[in-house]
């Protein structure tokens, strides 16, 4: 994510390991009281959307989004709208539960 300077209470990951195609979606947990847009500046700031080696992410399709104390990245050329969409939605849903 491109930075430390996260107060996690947890987080997951799901990128490619190899593949001609850059995709990485973390979900991270931030504890409750954390200041939620400084900490998407700082991952927006300072994560690599061309962290692999032959392959990168648009800056236009670098996403981070949040909905409570969840936070998600999204890097994923061409579709990380349809992504940060389900995310809102899931992230919505798992809120009023």
């Amino acid at each position: 994510i491109g930075t430390k300077n996260v107060d996690l209470v947890r987080g997951v990951a799901n990128e490619a390991m190899i593949s001609a195609v850059a995709h990485s979606v973390v979900l991270l947990e931030v504890k409750d009281g954390s200041d939620i847009e400084a900490i998407k500046e700082d991952i927006k700031t300072n994560v690599n959307p061309y962290k692999w080696v032959c392959v990168g992410v648009e800056d236009k399709d670098v996403r981070v989004e949040s909905e409570g104390n969840l936070i998600c990245l999204i890097m994923v050329n061409d579709y990380s709208e349809q992504l940060a969409e389900a995310f809102h939605e899931i992230a919505a849903d798992y809120a009023n539960k």
